[in-house]
C-alpha cells in the first residue's frame, strides 16, 4: 500500500538507486512504489555484494548486475525478466527456474556448478563460459540460438534438439564426442570458426580432438570396407596392441579390411 517500504541492506546497492533517482537517503529503505514499476536496472561494477530489495523490481524486464560481488541471488519474483546479466560474481548456484520469459541469460565467469534452463523453454541466448560446471541439459531448449559454454568442467554436450543453434562455443572442456542433430551441418559451421570476423557470427568451435555425432554411442570415422558379411577378427590400437578401451580402435575384418573407429563408451 501507500508508503510501504522496501528494505536495502546493502549501501552500494542504495546508492545505485539514489543515483538513478529511486531513492534519496541511504537509509537501507527505498519506497515500494518507486521501484516496482522499473522496467530496467543497471548495476555494474558497484561492489555490491546483497541484491536483497530486488523481488520489489516486480515489472523488471532487463537486469544487469556485472562485476559486482554478489553470492547469491533471489530473482524468484521477477518472473518478467527477458534478459539477465551477471556476469563475473562469485555465484555459487544461480536459480531461474520461475524466470519463464527469459529469452537472455549471460552468467559467465562465476563459481557455478550447476545451472537448470529447463524451465527457460524461451531461451534464445545463454552464456555461461568460465565457470565449474560439469553438465548442461539444454534439450528443452528449442529455440536456443547461441550456445557459449566453454571453460568449464563438462564431460558431454547434447545439441540435438537445438536445431535453431548458430552460434556454439564449447571448447576448454572434458568433452570428446558433442551430440547433434546433422553432422555435416556442424562440421560446415565449424569450417566458418574460421573466417569469422566477430564473435557474434555463425560458428561452432569445440577441442579438436573433440568430435561431432549423432549418438555418441560409436563413432565411424572413415568406411573403408563394404559391410558384406566379414567378421570382425580383432580390435586393435593405433600402437597394434588388442584393446577394448574407449578412444580410437582399428577393426579387422576376416577380408583383411580395416575400419577406424573413435569409441566413447
Amino acid at each position: 500500500g501507500f508508503g510501504q517500504q522496501t528494505y536495502i541492506p546493502d549501501d552500494n546497492f542504495e546508492q545505485a538507486l539514489i543515483d538513478l533517482g529511486y531513492d534519496d537517503v541511504l537509509d537501507n529503505y527505498v519506497l515500494t512504489e518507486n521501484i516496482n514499476t522499473v522496467t530496467s536496472l543497471s548495476l555494474l561494477s558497484l561492489e555490491i555484494g546483497d541484491l536483497t530489495g530486488i523481488e520489489d523490481f516486480l515489472s523488471l524486464l532487463v537486469f544487469s548486475c556485472n562485476g559486482n560481488s554478489l553470492i547469491e541471488v533471489n530473482l524468484s519474483n521477477n518472473v518478467k525478466l527477458v534478459h539477465l546479466q551477471m556476469n563475473n560474481n562469485n555465484l555459487d548456484m544461480l536459480d531461474i527456474s520461475y524466470n519463464t520469459n527469459l529469452i537472455k541469460l549471460e552468467c559467465a565467469e562465476n563459481n557455478l556448478e550447476q545451472l537448470n534452463v529447463s524451465n527457460n523453454t524461451l531461451l534464445e541466448h545463454l552464456n555461461c563460459h568460465n565457470n565449474s560446471l560439469p553438465e548442461l541439459d539444454v534439450s528443452n531448449n528449442l529455440l536456443l540460438k547461441s550456445l557459449r559454454c566453454h571453460n568449464n568442467s563438462l564431460t558431454e554436450l547434447d545439441v540435438s534438439n537445438n536445431t535453431s543453434l548458430e552460434l556454439l562455443v564449447c571448447g576448454g572442456n572434458d568433452i570428446s564426442c558433442i551430440r547433434v542433430w546433422d553432422v555435416e551441418y556442424a562440421i560446415i559451421m565449424e569450417e566458418a570458426c574460421d573466417l569469422m570476423s566477430d564473435d557474434e557470427e555463425p560458428c561452432f568451435y569445440k577441442d579438436s580432438d573433440a568430435v561431432w555425432s549423432l549418438n555418441c554411442e560409436s563413432i565411424v570415422l572413415n568406411e573403408e570396407r563394404s559391410n558384406n558379411g566379414n567378421s570382425l577378427l580383432k580390435k586393435i590400437d593405433l600402437l597394434g596392441r588388442e584393446t577394448t578401451n574407449k578412444g580410437f580402435q582399428l577393426h579387422i575384418y576376416n577380408d583383411g579390411s580395416v575400419e577406424k573407429r573413435y569409441v566413447i563408451k
